[in-house]
């Protein structure tokens, strides 16, 4: 049988029965390598069909997988960032050195590998944004994407990692304040949320975004409005020349009798 018969053969019985098929991921990773990519991409599916139950089972598998990630076949990134998906779902700490490059692969050339990897991206920042940490200036790079579900998803990211780890976003505020100009009210509430994280520890670092700050407590959505007025008012202290305009732009914005 030859590698591509066999590696069909392999990620056939690991959708069906993946529990049955641990003991054959060390074939699976041997037809990473093969010369023919059909191989290739039939291996790295065949893994990620284990993954998707038992993502446990192949976490010495990812890094011979890695370089799949920057295949030239684009079926062979997708089942790359598939498999590193679905581990990412159960143990996202065991995908850390590789988000840097799901990342990337949300500028990919391929659209089918970009909404996948976008979405991994996406679910990360919510189990795991921690795991993202290393990759705030790759996710602050996507924020001028043409696309504006890699823009949001990136958007959503560093608000989700800003939450809790604000030092590691704090350096592409420039960045998320471009994000509060986009055309998208979704965007402009995440970008509104990303600085109200950063500047719990950084007001300094947020201070020129104030005035885009207090033109946001006028938005239409009310979660934008609750996150411009949190980051003022966690400016105040020190910076008391924004709360005197916040507060004058919230009597101007207040209903009357």
């Amino acid at each position: 049988m030859d590698e591509v018969a066999r590696a069909v053969e392999l990620r056939e019985r690991a959708g069906a029965e993946p529990a049955m098929m641990v003991s054959e991921t060390d074939e699976m990773v041997s037809l990473l390598d093969a010369r023919d990519p059909g191989a290739r991409c039939q291996a790295v599916w065949a893994l990620a069909n284990v993954a998707h139950d038992l993502p446990d089972a192949v976490t010495d598998c990812l890094e011979p997988a890695y370089d799949l990630l920057f295949d030239e076949h684009p079926e062979i990134r997708m089942n790359a960032v598939m498999l590193f998906m679905h581990v990412g779902d159960g143990l996202p700490s065991e995908i850390r050195p590789a988000t840097d490059a799901l990342v990337e692969r949300m500028r990919d050339r391929d659209p089918d590998v970009r909404e996948l990897a976008t979405g991994s991206v996406m679910r990360i920042s919510i189990v795991d944004p921690a795991a993202l940490r290393g990759a705030t200036a790759t996710l602050a790079a996507r924020l001028d994407d043409a696309a504006d579900e890699t823009v949001l998803a990136a958007i959503k990211a560093l608000a989700n990692i800003a939450a809790d780890h604000p030092e590691a976003v704090h350096p592409h505020v420039d960045s998320v304040r471009g994000a509060l100009r986009h055309s998208a009210p979704e965007i402009v509430r995440h970008a509104t949320k990303c600085l109200n994280g950063v500047a719990i520890d950084y007001p300094a670092a947020v201070r020129p975004a104030a005035q885009q700050l207090r033109s946001r407590l006028a938005h239409d959505d009310p979660q934008t409005r609750a996150y411009a007025a949190d980051a003022l008012h966690r400016l105040a202290p020190e910076f008391p020349d924004t709360v005197a305009l916040h507060s004058a732009n919230s009597q101007r914005c207040s209903p009357t009798g």
